[in-house]
């Protein structure tokens, strides 16, 4: 789905057939420079409705697949563990009685 969608904004950039753009395609090849890929960054995050945050460099399609794949997961995760951490009342043992205070149990969760 993620190669789909960004060999689709490289293809409507460079005014490419979609079939042409390959995981293994450099984007100095392609003509996209840092700029260009902070703009299909925005262009992206607009498409799928999340925002992700490029603090890496990638080289190829496929680089810039897997990191964004990579920043999903991890935001679903973080979404995971803020779910937990909202029903924390309602599952055993971690309701704040067990001796941990409710705000270190925040920070180990990364909510505090």
């Amino acid at each position: 789905m993620v190669f789909e969608i960004i060999a689709e904004i490289i293809a409507e950039r460079n005014d490419c057939d979609v079939s042409e753009i390959k995981h293994e395609s450099k984007f100095s090849e392609l003509g996209i420079d840092s700029l260009d890929t902070v703009e299909m960054m925005m262009n992206l995050e607009e498409r799928l409705g999340r925002e992700i945050e490029l603090d890496r460099k990638v080289e190829t399609v496929g680089e810039f697949v897997a990191y964004v794949e990579e920043k999903l997961a991890e935001n679903n995760w973080n979404a995971v563990l803020k779910n937990l951490w909202l029903a924390r009342d309602k599952i055993p043992g971690f309701s704040g009685r067990d001796g941990m205070g409710r705000r270190r149990q925040a920070r180990r969760c990364g909510f505090g």
